[in-house]
């Protein structure tokens, strides 16, 4: 009978030298698997199934599976997980092993790197860590005198996002939208992240007073501009946070601004986001990177290659704790920061031929960049690093 349980846990009888078998389902409910003796390949063969390194059942793959040919394929076997399992069956904690080696099967997840396991199995947990440590801006810290705090400051530290209208002179936006239609037109983009090194209607928008002012209120040191985004359709960057993308030593010294410059349509693919979730688990570089294979993780595109894990860990994380999703459907001259652990993304547009007339600008504290060039303060009163690309 396929899957039979067995009570004891002693090491299984010796298959041959060439035992083969490979897990073939694994849900919340079940697991298959499929293991071939390819030197007697009528025995069956026991399996032995753990979880976080703890005995569960000994299950004997015994039904014969055959190929069209009529060659056999191996033998199948069967758990299902008891009912104190049910829905909480952590996948990267499963363990498949042949009863008398030990030897893990293909596609058991406690045996993998997470490089080795699907995208779909590496969890949020995986890929981040609690931080709590002093070293964070002040509304992050764990002890805050909440009645000392401005309006603005306790949404931040609740909320994580802030949005504003009215805060840079309609002005000012308009003069930077029209310098950008002569430069590019409408579809044109800079090859460069630092193009307000390049346009002095972009960096007087970055560096304006106001704006400036506000972000040293949410972080409590000056900031200053150091990447631009300015393409005029959404991102369609899936879901993420911006912290595990810069240096672990930055600890969340770091916002980023999303400035409206027209009516944003809910068609051309909005920024969204997940208000609070600045407060969960970071993500970390080193853990993420451990998604890929080694080869790969010094790849300058390592970002892009990572992001199918990060944005599925990031669902999964929302559904599971029941969080809300918010659109930021903006006005023209409205502007949103955005904290660097707030999970968010550029969502996909409805309508690809709308226009998203946006500005997105990354602001570091001056003072926790050491790679970078010393900032410089602009004639408006913000600052920025003058790190100089090629425009095109």
């Amino acid at each position: 009978m396929s899957g039979k349980l067995q009570k004891a846990f002693p090491a299984g009888p010796a298959p041959g030298k060439r035992v083969i078998g490979r897990v073939t389902l694994l849900s919340q409910v079940e697991l298959h698997v499929l293991a071939l003796d390819q030197d007697s390949p009528e025995k069956p063969i026991e399996i032995d199934i753990h979880h976080d390194g703890q005995f569960l059942q000994r299950i004997t793959a015994d039904s014969e599976l055959k190929m069209r040919e009529g060659k056999p394929a191996g033998r199948t076997g069967r758990f299902s997980f008891p009912e104190n399992f049910a829905g909480k069956v952590d996948y990267n904690r499963i363990g498949v092993t042949f009863a008398a080696t030990g030897k893990h099967l293909v596609g058991s997840p406690a045996s993998a790197p997470l490089s080795d396991l699907p995208a779909d199995r590496i969890t949020y947990e995986d890929i981040t860590e609690v931080d709590q440590s002093d070293e964070l801006p002040p509304l992050d810290r764990l002890e805050v005198d909440e009645g000392s705090l401005t309006e603005r400051q306790a949404l931040f530290r609740e909320q994580g996002v802030l949005r504003l209208q009215g805060l840079i002179p309609q002005a000012a936006m308009d003069a930077y939208s029209q310098a950008r239609m002569r430069a590019l037109g409408v579809a044109g983009n800079w090859k460069s992240g630092t193009p307000f090194m390049h346009v002095p209607e972009l960096l007087s928008l970055c560096c304006n007073a106001g704006l400036g002012a506000v972000l040293e209120e949410l972080i409590s040191e000056p900031m200053g501009v150091h990447l631009n985004l300015t393409d005029w359709r959404s991102t369609e960057r899936n879901w993420h946070q911006d912290d595990y993308l810069n240096p672990p030593r930055l600890k969340s010294w770091y916002v980023a601004v999303w400035m409206a410059l027209d009516d944003i349509s809910e068609d051309a693919g909005p920024f969204e986001y997940v208000p609070g979730s600045h407060r969960w688990p970071v993500m970390r570089r080193e853990k993420v990177l451990q998604t890929l294979p080694q080869a790969h993780r010094a790849r300058e595109d390592w970002p892009s290659l990572t992001q199918g894990a990060v944005s599925r860990a990031c669902l999964e994380e929302v559904q599971r704790r029941g969080a809300r999703v918010e659109r930021f459907v903006a006005r023209k001259g409205e502007v949103l920061i955005w904290h660097s652990r707030l999970i968010h993304r550029g969502s996909q547009p409805k309508d690809p031929a709308l226009l998203r007339k946006a500005l997105i600008a990354h602001y570091s504290s001056i003072h926790r960049r050491p790679g970078f060039p010393p900032a410089v303060q602009a004639s408006e009163g913000g600052w920025y690093f003058p790190i100089r690309q090629p425009l095109f």
